[in-house]
């Protein structure tokens, strides 16, 4: 486990990102999140995992990985939003969920599922830019498929920070938030 402390120019505010815990948070990662006592904690995606990109046949063993990588994470958002309020946006492997089933218990933990929306926190609008699905029939057609970023043009005028899971989705979206955590 990594902690950097960045400080970023706008409303002060004291963040935590959580980012590609795949279904394995630990103890160590609740004590450190306990310790700095953040305002807020970010999760850019990838908080469940679908299995080895390898594995790409649905099989009992590889949907048994994904129910417990998904459980992990329901436990997962469960204790942080005891410790601070928490937003998650989709990353790519999110979209391999074979139903919304996972969607609906992430929202009863009371995390706040950010999907191409904005919501607003104090002084803050929080927005969650969902990957571009990455995985079916679309991966053999087109190698990198663009993300939905129309929502984006319709953004507040106030400080806005992005949780985007694809720092290369960058130049897509730089000219919409003042802050992107990736």
């Amino acid at each position: 486990m990594i902690i950097t402390w960045y400080q970023v120019k706008g409303p002060k505010l004291k963040a935590a990102v959580v980012a590609d815990l795949h279904g394995k948070p630990s103890h160590k990662l609740y004590d450190a999140l306990k310790a700095e006592q953040p305002d807020v904690i970010l999760i850019p995606g990838d908080l469940a995992t679908v299995g080895e990109y390898k594995d790409w046949s649905i099989d009992p063993d590889r949907l048994e990985r994904i129910r417990k990588t998904q459980e992990s994470a329901i436990e997962f958002l469960r204790t942080a939003v005891t410790i601070a309020p928490t937003f998650y946006a989709r990353g790519n492997h999110e979209w391999a969920n074979p139903d919304d089933v996972y969607f609906e218990k992430v929202r009863r933990t009371g995390a706040v599922l950010l999907e191409n929306e904005w919501t607003k926190f104090g002084e803050v609008w929080i927005g969650g830019q969902s990957s571009a699905k990455r995985y079916g029939l679309e991966a053999l057609i087109e190698k990198n498929p663009p993300p939905d970023t129309e929502w984006l043009k319709d953004s507040p005028t106030d400080f806005k920070l992005l949780l985007c899971h694809h720092p290369e989705y960058y130049s897509l979206i730089k000219d919409y938030a003042d802050c992107i955590v990736a």
